[in-house]
């Protein structure tokens, strides 16, 4: 009776430390993924040319080596796109935290308004990116993908 108590036990604790283990890997994967959407804001922050409709349109902003067109109907979802060349995923050079994978992500031009005031002689609008990120934890299946969208009000 005990011998069974004993194995009822054991696997209770080995079930509770796979659940742990799982939901730390899960965390880190989140972590990966958010420092990868602000690694990708803060190159879209500092391009000169990501406020202009023309250039992000042509897939032409400096520092964005990953950018694709918001028609492309890419599914992120998919490990296909992440694992893809053509176009390939930008990579987050940042602190791993015992990640199995580097983060990847995509940056979209989505959308630009359209000119408010024509009066306005540098007809400034605003335009929208979405980035996507994949981070992954300490085994490749814990992946986890995020979204955001960025917001420029001067684009020309």
């Amino acid at each position: 009776m005990l011998t069974v108590l004993a194995l009822s036990s054991l696997r209770g604790a080995t079930v509770q430390e796979k659940m742990t283990t799982n939901s730390d890997s899960r965390n880190i994967a989140i972590q990966m993924a958010e420092s990868a959407l602000r690694d990708a804001e803060e190159k879209l922050k500092l391009s000169p040319n990501a406020v202009s409709v023309a250039s992000a349109s042509a897939g032409n902003v400096s520092g964005v080596t990953c950018l694709i067109n918001k028609v492309s109907g890419y599914d992120f979802a998919s490990e296909t796109t992440w694992q893809s060349s053509n176009p390939s995923p930008c990579t987050f050079s940042g602190g791993l935290k015992n990640s199995v994978k580097a983060p990847l992500y995509f940056v979209e031009f989505f959308y630009a308004a359209p000119v408010v005031d024509m009066s306005d002689p540098l007809r400034l609008r605003t335009c929208f990116y979405r980035i996507s990120a994949r981070g992954y934890g300490v085994k490749e299946s814990n992946s986890v993908t995020l979204q955001s969208t960025y917001r420029f009000t001067n684009c020309s």
